[in-house]
């Protein structure tokens, strides 16, 4: 039996943003990997899941499609080769991901970095 929705949950410790239709403005939007409020799993209709943005996301390991039953045809086009999971682990333990500095110099002249916290929010119409 085909599902309606797919349940997808972001694996990532950042947000995701896709758009599933390029001609369109909306967008899928899960918070990091852990949210408190359960903004990393969102239920996304099957079309939009069969299509490329969540493919590929999928595919990527930075999205996971959870409880798929093992005889829809989702879970073939969604598999990834081990090969490939396993060096997208090894990028993911090398980049701890967007980072922002401030760069100040102290009185002797040498760099002084401070880590930023980075937030990331949709554009509002309001905001133009």
């Amino acid at each position: 039996m085909l599902v309606s929705h797919v349940q997808i949950r972001n694996t990532s410790k950042t947000t995701v943003v896709l758009t599933p239709n390029p001609e369109s403005k909306a967008y899928l939007r899960w918070e990091a990997e852990g949210d408190p409020d359960g903004g990393d799993v969102l239920f996304v209709e099957r079309s939009k899941a069969e299509g490329p943005a969540c493919i590929n996301a999928i595919r990527s390991g930075t999205l996971q499609a959870v409880d798929l039953d093992p005889d829809d045809t989702l879970t073939k086009v969604y598999a990834v080769p081990p090969a490939r999971a396993r060096a997208r682990a090894k990028r993911l333990k090398d980049n701890p991901g967007l980072q922002a500095l401030k760069i100040n110099f102290d009185e002797e002249g040498k760099q002084v970095a401070t880590a930023l916290k980075v937030r990331i929010e949709p554009l509002q119409l309001s905001d133009l």
